[in-house]
């Protein structure tokens, strides 16, 4: 057994990439933009593991203006296997596909900023690798909220930003129920093969979908390749409620319809993508409990719009961006 190295701080116990002979087995990957204040949090429930690996940490910014690249870099010196690099190509799935070239690991783990890692979840990963030698993998999800009270609609809330925990069992996953992005690890030369992520899809720019995980485990899964559930590997998502309106939540809605539509055409025939939209409209005018005029217009902007981008993309003159429905600010 390989001695663990402390990276010249007593809480940290895995071992240091650049004292290997080879590759790091693991690279922890974090993509953020203007979370300073949560990722110190994210990166310490990283180096706090106990593994027997080789591991890396990769902090990708897309491009943050907050004091996020001082932060890392201050922390550079005491942990030598920390990486920092900036992409500035806006987008989940940009920043995604940058921490899929740079990473050096043999097993890309991606933790959101706002989120922490439980104790041994590493350990544990690499048992399931061991044990399974699976494409993907990934666990549940708590949520710990950041003010004082949720916001009075939670449960409604919950299906779009709520807990993610299909339940105890350790198994494949296939045909849909899919690890979600806070808590995904990818074989890296897997998900290469399957096509990297989707620059297109991932929230953080105008235009952009929701889903850019979904889509590139649907390719994955397509292909054939080996996505497990793994009920010990456990994450902890941080979130606020202060912006989280009606209006956000019917965005948020409206952008997952939209990701959905676009899987299935992707996947599947047209006639079925069109039976896809269709659901989704009558289900966006069904789904939320507010009967005022207001959010009731609401809904039917966001299902028009979500209806005029499919006729559009069917006939060929969709472009990405147009139409879309507003994002409300945070």
């Amino acid at each position: 057994m390989m001695e663990r190295d402390a990276l010249r701080h007593p809480s940290l116990y895995f071992i240091a990439a650049e004292h290997m002979d080879e590759s790091p087995f693991f690279t922890v990957a974090i993509n953020t933009r203007n979370r300073a204040d949560l990722l110190g949090t994210a990166l310490q429930s990283i180096f706090s593991q106990q593994v027997d690996a080789s591991v890396e940490v990769l902090v990708v910014d897309n491009d943050s203006t907050d004091g996020t690249a001082a932060l890392v870099q201050s922390l550079c010196s005491d942990h030598p296997n920390l990486r920092y690099v900036m992409e500035k190509r806006l987008g989940v799935g940009a920043a995604r596909n940058r921490c899929m070239r740079e990473a050096q690991g043999h097993v890309v783990v991606f933790v959101d900023d706002d989120a922490t890692l439980m104790d041994g979840y590493l350990a544990r990963l690499c048992a399931v690798w061991e044990m399974h030698q699976p494409d993907a993998a990934g666990g549940p999800i708590d949520i710990a909220w950041l003010d004082p009270e949720p916001p009075d609609w939670s449960p409604v809330l919950a299906r779009f930003r709520g807990p993610f925990d299909p339940g105890g069992v350790s198994r494949r996953v296939t045909g849909g129920g899919y690890p979600e992005g806070c808590n995904m690890a990818l074989c890296r030369s897997s998900a290469l093969a399957a096509g990297n992520f989707d620059p297109d899809m991932g929230t953080c720019r105008p235009g952009t979908w929701a889903g850019e995980e979904i889509d590139l485990f649907t390719r994955m899964d397509a292909m054939g390749m080996h996505i497990r559930y793994e009920p010990e590997l456990r994450v902890t998502h941080f979130q606020r409620h202060a912006g989280r309106t009606a209006s956000w939540l019917y965005w948020t809605a409206f952008e997952r319809g939209r990701t959905q539509f676009l899987i299935w055409l992707r996947r599947y025939d047209r006639l079925r993508a069109r039976a896809v939209v269709g659901s989704f409209v009558r289900e966006c005018l069904g789904r939320f409990p507010w009967s005022t005029g207001a959010a009731r217009v609401t809904a039917l902007i966001a299902a028009g719009n979500a209806y005029e981008a499919a006729r559009q993309y069917l006939r060929g003159t969709w472009q990405p961006g147009s139409p879309r429905y507003t994002r409300p600010a945070e």
